[in-house]
């Protein structure tokens, strides 16, 4: 037997899927470095699972590799194009590195791949404020909002919004209410 255009025997691939599970076990048990090299065995066995491209970008990304976790999320969506954890996991990394318009163009793709979901709004709000557009900034903080996420760190990035846009009262109400919920930013 074969399995899709790779002409592989299915045992590689079995053998690969059992090293990404081993692998993932584990990951859930805090052992990053030999599930690490799990993954990568399960990749010399057949490298057609995006999911081994994602775990190692994790393990990199949480080890603070930023650059090693962009290159595995990157082969994950050669393998993958509309993989939305992945195009997830690259807009955080972009993020991080405060590479906002690159995470920007990722985040509007993972936008398209999963609308439902909006864990990114803040983010997305951050780069947009960071980047002086207002606008767009507000567009994702209020989503962020409205999705529940009210914090005091939002309220006062609204209020700092608000602001920008010369409406007084509401900045008044935003940054009041980040106030009342951590005291510390009056210093």
């Amino acid at each position: 037997f074969c399995i899709y255009d790779y002409g592989l025997p299915l045992y590689y691939v079995w053998k690969a899927q059992q090293l990404f599970e081993e692998g993932v076990a584990l990951y859930n048990n805090n052992q990053s470095n030999e599930a690490l090299e799990k993954y990568q065995k399960s990749i010399r066995e057949f490298d057609g699972l995006p999911e081994a491209y994602l775990n190692i970008g994790t393990i990199y990304m949480n080890a603070g590799n930023l650059d090693s976790a962009l290159y595995y999320y990157d082969l994950t969506l050669e393998k993958s194009p509309a993989f939305d954890l992945a195009l997830f996991n690259k807009g955080v990394v972009l993020y991080n590195r405060n590479d906002y318009r690159a995470m920007v163009n990722i985040f509007y793709q993972y936008e398209k791949t999963a609308p439902e979901n909006h864990e990114h709004d803040l983010m997305m709000g951050d780069a947009f404020y960071d980047l002086e557009l207002v606008d767009s900034a507000y567009y994702y903080y209020h989503r962020a909002e409205q999705e529940n996420k009210r914090s005091s760190a939002l309220s006062y990035m609204l209020g700092r919004v608000m602001m920008d846009k010369e409406n007084w009262k509401e900045a008044e109400s935003y940054l009041q209410d980040a106030l009342q919920q951590d005291s510390t930013l009056a210093d």
